[in-house]
């Protein structure tokens, strides 16, 4: 999975995604991308069965892409919590880095981490953290 996609997933799900269709035009403005990069992005998120797709309506996320979504936004919200509370973060810097961290983390990091921070519930803007 690429950051690009991640990001487009998590786009996705923000946008409302998990239950209804969320339009092309929608995702270029959120991503600041060319509505030609969504096509393609959502042909490749479509093949991967991340998401289902009705043309001129809309992209909805799979159950598999909700699953992904789900592993992402835990691990941005992990890392949130730990540069706030360890490494003195803002929230505004905090998130900015945890984008980046989350594309690269492996599952063990984050499972290691969220121990060490002894299993956080909400992060540090009060979003719940996804199990």
């Amino acid at each position: 999975m690429t950051a690009s996609k991640e990001d487009y997933l998590k786009i996705i799900y923000q946008e409302g995604g998990e239950h209804r269709l969320v339009s092309n035009k929608t995702i270029a403005m959120k991503l600041s991308v060319s509505p030609a990069s969504v096509t393609e992005m959502i042909g490749k998120l479509k093949q991967e069965a991340l998401i289902e797709y009705v043309p001129y309506k809309g992209s909805m996320l799979t159950d598999k892409g909700k699953e992904w979504c789900m592993k992402i936004i835990r691990a941005h919200r992990i890392w949130e919590v730990f540069l706030t509370e360890y490494l003195g973060y803002t929230l505004k810097e905090a998130h900015e880095d945890a984008h980046l961290l989350e594309h690269i983390a492996s599952d063990r990091i984050i499972e290691r981490l969220n121990e060490f921070l002894r299993r956080p519930s909400h992060s540090p803007n009060g979003k719940s953290i996804p199990s």
